[in-house]
């Protein structure tokens, strides 16, 4: 079980930030194109992908590049809902705007978020590790 919220790798200086919660679950290794691709495969399964974040009013959510997130084009994006249990402050979370991070969470392909306008949904955020 992690406890720690936040652990600092000395090569990298990597932000993790993680769930108190016990998780069992594999998570599978999904590039973010593959994902959007073919939402249906990976509905109900934990994965891992990695993004662009980015986070505004009613709009949260992973994209698949800089231009993409800059465009607010939400078809190439997955709404993001973070677990309760995850341990980020709100000057970490606003910290993560705009920059690439890796999530771990659960798809639902059925679930396009405000408005129905992104291409799936990841639920149950327990991971995310900032990208340098």
């Amino acid at each position: 079980m992690i406890l720690s919220s936040v652990f600092v790798s000395s090569c990298h200086d990597s932000k993790e930030y993680t769930s108190t919660k016990t998780t069992v679950k594999k998570f599978q290794i999904v590039d973010f194109a593959e994902l959007l691709s073919r939402p249906n495969d990976f509905h109900g399964k934990p994965i891992e992908t990695t993004g662009i974040f980015r986070a505004e009013f009613e709009h949260v959510g992973l994209y698949k590049s800089r231009w993409d997130s800059r465009g607010h084009n939400y078809k190439k994006a997955f709404w993001i809902e973070f677990d309760d249990s995850l341990k980020i402050n709100d000057e970490e979370f606003e910290n993560l705007n705009n920059k690439r991070i890796t999530v771990r969470g659960t798809v639902d392909a059925h679930s396009q978020g405000h408005l129905s306008e992104f291409a799936g949904s990841l639920t149950g955020i327990t991971y995310i590790r900032e990208i340098f």
